[in-house]
């Protein structure tokens, strides 16, 4: 379609797309029609390792390109799809898909041309482990990891890189945090 107008809807053999892009192969005499309205554009950008996909159809984006832009009919609702790749997962949303921060799904209504990037990290592991020594009976916990306690199994979460993660040492009554090794 030209910059301003979109697919709105397609007759004949394609009359169940609703892409900008009808495909099927030709057996027979078919008779094929395409009806546009005025439209916006949707961008996407991928960094890292993972590809967006839209519904309707017409974004299937990744940090090596593919299908990153397409004009849809103004105030239709589309839904972008963020799919990590193997040990990878979404850090974030920004510009206009901000407020669905690492949410894999992301709505937008185009009544305006909008765009989009997800971030994709690789994922990693950080494992705590409490240990206790000194007067006290070495009780006490690490907020944000509840299960490491002294004497329990360590607890072990996966996080995005780049993502901020906060761990607070919590010691119990006649205990001292002294510090992280």
């Amino acid at each position: 379609a030209d910059d301003g107008l979109g697919v709105q809807s397609w007759t004949g053999i394609c009359a169940d797309e609703l892409a900008s892009q009808c495909r099927f192969t030709l057996s027979d005499d078919q008779q094929v029609a395409v009806n546009f309205a005025d439209a916006a554009p949707l961008t996407v950008s991928v960094l890292s390792q993972g590809q967006v996909n839209s519904q309707p159809a017409g974004i299937d984006c990744n940090a090596a390109g593919g299908s990153c832009t397409e004009h849809f009919v103004l105030g239709t609702t589309v839904r972008l799809q963020a799919q990590p790749a193997d040990d990878h997962g979404l850090l974030r949303w920004t510009e206009d898909c901000a407020r669905f921060i690492s949410n894999l799904e992301c709505d937008l209504s185009l009544d305006q041309a909008r765009s989009a990037t997800a971030q994709f990290g690789e994922l990693f592991d950080a494992r705590i482990v409490v240990s206790g020594n000194g007067e006290g009976d070495g009780s006490g916990s690490v907020i944000g990891c509840e299960a490491a306690e002294v004497d329990t199994a360590p607890c072990q979460e996966t996080y995005i890189e780049g993502r901020r993660v906060e761990f607070t040492a919590s010691p119990q009554a006649g205990n001292e945090f002294l510090g992280w090794g």
